[in-house]
């Protein structure tokens, strides 16, 4: 199990634990953010969808994944760009 305070007993979440680590490693977390941010595009995830016939993955489906994926690139993004503009001030 994952702890990142050792006062508070219970689960992080996601999010507790991707803020402890771009604490730890903002450097690297923000490289890696932007590498996310490049290769996690539409595109590239339609194109990865693509190879799945319709009969085992609907065009539905496929719009759902991706919007769920980009929206967490989103998320995550935001999650950091706000974690730094609190630590500049």
């Amino acid at each position: 199990m994952v702890r990142i305070d050792e006062k508070n007993k219970k689960r992080p979440t996601h999010a507790d634990v991707i803020l402890y680590i771009n604490k730890q490693y903002s450097e690297e977390v923000k490289d890696f953010i932007k590498q996310i941010q490049l290769k996690v595009t539409g595109a590239n995830i339609d194109a990865l969808l693509a190879d799945y016939p319709e009969t085992l993955l609907s065009n539905d489906r496929k719009k759902l994944i991706t919007l769920f994926l980009l929206e967490k690139v989103k998320l995550l993004s935001n999650m950091i760009d706000r974690e730094e503009a609190e630590n500049v001030y």
